[in-house]
């Protein structure tokens, strides 16, 4: 847990980004991003010099020479008006400059990078909070949860709301999908990242001893020393096959960031367009975290011609993507919008009918009509399932309550079902929130996937799940009609 006056100082430097010109939270998180940056290259060059030191071995500064005026103690106290003209016109692009010939997570965190804090002052402040909350002298649970505070202002934000899915249900559902030490997890809309950091978390829970492991009051695993696991695994442990996507590139800053301040250090984070022609759909993912964006488009000009489906969608595109990376046995845990569940025009069921019946759905879950309040009311679901195979029972769950009020202010409440979720899910228990429904059943409703349609129990009747009326009966009319001949079958002599 973030300690009050930890969560003060970064209250206070939001209010002064929002006062001082800058209220987008994005570009706010994105300029912190820039300084931290900055201020742990001076602290990373600072603990190589040391061990060369102790090796007596040669060691070259990144500010060696003119950069040295680079280094954050050099400017870091200089008067406002002096600082921010230093910061512009020599710190940035020295540092954009570091791109060249570099790996992947320095080339996201300097690519494009620019100073838009719009006052000396405002500068000012926040190097000066920067210094005062000392995160590189911090250990790996406070540096996240500092980091965590932070976004949870994207979260705040209603237009930008759609990049923070909620970490309890991101935690609910990698518990499900329990990834394992070395297996590849890639997000191909990873936004800040939080899919990719709970798996590593819920590695290195699995690896720590009980009498260490913690949680803060989130839920969040504290105290992931991975003392059980040997030096060979430890390799895996520094260097995790996890790997993020994202088409825009502060995001990828963002998620770079994160994962760093989260303990890993080589973060595998990509600017690309995962639905994009350039994007590579070969099998190389034995486990997918994700919450693609809802309801979106995209030009059909475009699209990958290695989709299949007919359909401009981007929910289902990004559906058919994870089919396609996922190598043979491996397993998904996915957010979609209702309608994926539900809708019959032809790109959905053609779509359902792929999953159902050439892998296996193992579980669909019903989130409550508020989970991603307050920036908007969409209904949405979960799928578990595996690639190959074939579907013959599907598990569903409706969560009624998360834990939170299903308001805008999102606040704690005491009723959760994710941990009664998380317990029935290995024995696939019924229960007043959870059946079995057969394949039989769901193609009798024309491989309708929504929790709803099966219910033994009742559920509220939301406008937003509502199917058109003409559809729903005719719906219901085949599903008489299917069994009508079922029976009359079974009487007569199957002819």
């Amino acid at each position: 847990m973030l300690a009050a006056d930890l969560r003060r100082e970064l209250d206070n430097l939001w209010t002064k980004f929002w006062a001082g010109g800058l209220p987008n939270p994005l570009i706010a998180i994105d300029q912190i991003n820039l300084l931290l940056f900055l201020r742990r290259l001076q602290d990373v060059d600072a603990q190589q010099d040391a061990r060369a030191s102790g090796r007596k071995d040669e060691h070259t500064s990144i500010f060696a020479g003119k950069a040295e005026k680079c280094r954050w103690a050099w400017w870091s106290n200089l008067p406002a008006d002096q600082m921010y003209a230093h910061v512009q016109q020599e710190v940035v692009p020295w540092m954009r400059g570091l791109a060249e010939g570099a790996d992947e997570a320095t080339k996201n965190l300097v690519r494009d990078a620019n100073l838009l804090i719009p006052s000396p002052g405002l500068l000012a402040e926040t190097v000066a909070t920067i210094d005062r909350l000392k995160i590189g002298d911090r250990n790996v649970d406070v540096q996240g949860d500092l980091y965590e505070y932070l976004l949870r202002h994207l979260q705040m934000a209603g237009q930008l709301g759609q990049f923070r899915t909620p970490r309890h249900i991101i935690r609910a559902i990698v518990e499900m999908v329990d990834p394992k030490l070395g297996e590849t997890v890639i997000d191909p809309a990873c936004g800040t990242a939080g899919f990719l950091i709970a798996a590593h978390q819920h590695v290195l829970a699995a690896g720590t001893s009980s009498q260490f492991l913690k949680y803060d009051e989130f839920g969040t695993p504290e105290q992931l020393l991975g003392d059980l696991y040997n030096d060979k695994q430890w390799t895996v442990l520094r260097d995790p096959p996890l790997t993020g996507y994202d088409i825009d590139s502060q995001m990828a800053r963002i998620a770079t960031m994160n994962l760093i301040l989260h303990g890993v250090s080589q973060p595998k984070i990509q600017y690309a367009n995962a639905l994009g022609k350039d994007f590579s759909h070969a099998e190389r993912a034995r486990v997918i975290l994700a919450n693609p964006p809802f309801a979106g488009s995209i030009d059909k000009d475009e699209i990958s011609a290695d989709f299949k489906t007919n359909t401009k969608k981007t929910e289902l595109l990004f559906l058919e993507l994870f089919l396609d990376l996922l190598e043979p046995g491996g397993r998904a845990g996915v957010i979609v919008p209702d309608s994926v569940l539900f809708s019959a025009q032809k790109a959905h069921v053609v779509l359902r009918k792929r999953l159902l019946e050439k892998n296996t759905l193992h579980a669909v879950i019903s989130l409550p009509p508020g989970t991603f309040k307050p920036y908007t009311n969409s209904s949405c679901g979960v799928l578990l399932f595996q690639k190959g195979g074939s579907t013959q029972t599907i598990w569903m769950y409706y969560v009624r309550a998360d834990g939170y009020s299903l308001d805008d202010k999102r606040e704690p409440i005491g009723e959760n079902d994710l941990p009664d979720l998380v317990t029935k899910w290995p024995k696939r228990e019924e229960s007043e929130r959870s059946f079995n429904v057969s394949l039989e059943q769901i193609e009798e409703w024309d491989y309708d996937l929504s929790v709803e349609t099966y219910a033994p129990f009742e559920m509220p009747a939301l406008p937003y799940r509502e199917r058109d009326s003409a559809q729903r009966a005719a719906a219901e009319a085949a599903s008489a009609l299917a069994t009508r001949l079922k029976k009359l079958d079974l009487d007569g002599d199957g002819s």
